[in-house]
């Protein structure tokens, strides 16, 4: 019984994720003049899927939490959200893409959230893969993305880790399980990016934690069982975000 209901809880999350206090200062991004440039790489957390309430995939949300950070820092902001992107499509990008490369290599900053959607495909969809496979290449190809960024800029990256997806009150049973499962796979990515220097990591798992954790994630009453930040969330992801960025070098290489 425990197996069924830890795959339900990881089907759930990637399901929603291939489709996928006090406010934080809004608007466009800055003009950059002073600041520099933040890319931002992910999927479509990144993009800032549903906020407008649409699905519509063409055009990063000017609300989604990159926005919120370039207006804060006075920064230009290239968005590469993608919605569905999985940690080796956005691996492919890095090494093939010279477009993207540029990009990267110009950037002041660097956010990073990627990763939910390869175990959607590898272990729930096709069943191709365990789920400790699945995110055991996941963590691989996370950990060559880092290495690549590194190799192409001394830009400050910021990752994000994982927060727990599922409604408190409406969910009850898939939150608490992921509670026990998140702090794992987190603490991993962490692990393995703390040998490079200028990167720093984003608590999303804590940011949203507490009895106000359902406002951070898009309302069940417009979307059942979605598990986007709402603005709110945004808004916390940006708040940390720049405090993540703010924090001194750490790592080696």
């Amino acid at each position: 019984m425990q197996k069924k209901i830890f795959k339900l809880v990881t089907a759930l999350i990637l399901l929603m994720s291939v489709f996928s206090a006090t406010t934080y200062a809004k608007g466009k991004p800055g003009s950059g003049t002073t600041g520099g440039t933040l890319v931002a790489l992910g999927d479509s957390i990144t993009f800032g899927y549903l906020l407008d309430g649409t699905e519509q995939r063409d055009n990063a949300h000017g609300e989604a939490f990159p926005s919120l950070m370039a207006s804060n820092l006075n920064l230009d902001l290239i968005n590469e959200g993608i919605v569905g992107l999985r940690s080796d499509e956005l691996l492919a990008l890095i090494l093939s893409d010279s477009e993207y490369q540029v990009k990267i290599s110009n950037a002041k900053y660097i956010s990073l959230y990627i990763g939910a959607n390869d175990i959607m495909q590898d272990y729930y969809f096709t069943n191709s893969k365990t789920l400790d496979e699945a995110f055991a290449d996941m963590k691989a190809n996370h950990h060559l993305i880092v290495m690549k960024i590194r190799e192409l800029t001394k830009a400050k990256i910021v990752i994000y880790n994982f927060y727990n997806p599922f409604h408190r009150t409406t969910d009850w049973l898939n939150y608490h399980t992921f509670e026990l499962i998140l702090p794992g796979y987190n603490a991993e990515l962490v692990q393995q990016g703390s040998n490079y220097t200028n990167v720093v990591y984003a608590d999303a798992h804590s940011a949203f934690s507490g009895w106000g954790h359902d406002t951070y994630l898009i309302s069940t009453e417009t979307h059942p069982n979605d598990i986007h930040p709402s603005l709110k969330g945004h808004n916390k992801l940006a708040e940390i975000g720049v405090q993540a960025l703010s924090e001194r070098k750490k790592g080696r290489k």
